[in-house]
């Protein structure tokens, strides 16, 4: 009996731990980060949608660079996105009115673009301003990243305080 009792030990083992592998380049739609993309590139085309000249501006501090170059890169398929600012520039321009651990979309006041904020809500701490930097186009959107964790939190929460 006890070797009957190893020998069903070992193959619920076994059975339990034969699953799916995981490749390097599987897509998996119950990945958070599939979800996180999706919902941002669905974020940017509703932009392109209620705004076919859309202008998209990104910066961030050195800390969410990848962040930054991750928006850049989704937003290039729906709208022109500005090159990244030199950092060897100094960051004032690039932190004055941001949030620590979420992120300030500056956009001109227009109902039919709001539904690019709350799209990207669904993934960022999201502070909306209609404040726009001197001599902007008014179809420019500026995605400004501040420091810490831009994204919201585990439980659906933003870090904005």
């Amino acid at each position: 009996m006890c070797i009957a009792s190893l020998a069903i030990g070992a193959l619920a083992s076994i059975y339990l731990n034969i699953g799916s592998v995981k490749h390097k380049y599987t897509i998996d739609p119950r990945d958070p980060q599939f979800s996180n993309i999706s919902n941002t590139l669905g974020a940017f085309q509703t932009l392109k949608q209620a705004d076919l000249k859309c202008a998209v501006r990104v910066t961030a501090p050195f800390e969410n660079r990848n962040t930054a170059e991750a928006l850049r890169h989704l937003g290039r398929f729906f709208c022109t996105v500005e090159p990244e600012s030199d950092p060897s520039q100094p960051q004032e321009d690039v932190l004055r009115d941001a949030v620590t651990n979420g992120i300030v979309i500056h956009m001109a006041k227009d109902q039919q673009r709001d539904g690019f904020v709350t799209e990207m809500g669904n993934v960022f701490s999201i502070k909306r301003t209609f404040e726009m930097p001197a001599n902007s186009s008014a179809n420019l959107v500026w995605i400004q990243i501040g420091h810490g964790y831009p994204f919201k939190n585990d439980d659906g929460s933003s870090s904005i305080q």
